[in-house]
């Protein structure tokens, strides 16, 4: 149950906002729009969010950053999952701030952190835990793939155990509406 100062709204923002929402918010964080939309959708949304917006805007990302610790059947996963769902190519995140600014926002700033040490292996290892939970929803389906699936979790959980993990950084965008 909601408070009564809180409420939810159904409201795709590839398509047109609706009045009611034009000015309201003086923040959006944006953080997972980063799963939804591709670069051909960005223009559009990023005009909706300047009509939604009284002022600001916030995003996410993904790297490897020891190329010396074996990571090559986590890095496989990612791939595998990335070819299945263009939304988790992202790579229009880092460039954010420029398509911003050609959207008439102004002021437009960008701070990447990686991140801390003492949340990097949890972070790594919920993902870890989602493949798997993944890879069990798909076994009575008979898919043969999923037992190449559980090998390569077993490989990523040993890579892990070895040192290895996965490292996101994290984008926040801050943005004036002109």
């Amino acid at each position: 149950m909601l408070p009564n100062n809180l409420n939810l709204r159904l409201w795709n923002i590839k398509g047109d906002v609706p009045e009611d929402l034009v000015g309201v918010y003086d923040v959006v964080h944006a953080g997972f729009f980063a799963f939804v939309l591709q670069l051909p959708d960005l223009e559009h949304v990023l005009d909706n969010l300047a009509k939604i917006l009284n002022m600001d805007v916030s995003s996410l990302r993904l790297e490897k950053i020891k190329p010396d610790i074996q990571a090559d059947t986590q890095l496989t996963l990612m791939k595998l999952f990335q070819g299945n769902d263009d939304r988790l190519c992202t790579a229009w995140v880092p460039e954010l701030p420029k398509l911003l600014t050609k959207r008439g926002f102004a002021d437009v700033e960008r701070d990447a952190k990686g991140c801390p040490p003492y949340l990097a292996l949890a972070f790594h290892e919920c993902g870890l835990l989602a493949t798997e939970v993944l890879a069990r929803n798909k076994e009575g389906a008979g898919n043969n793939g999923v037992n190449v699936l559980k090998q390569m979790l077993d490989q990523a959980a040993k890579e892990t155990r070895d040192g290895s993990n996965l490292a996101f950084t994290r984008y926040t965008f801050i943005g004036r509406k002109q």
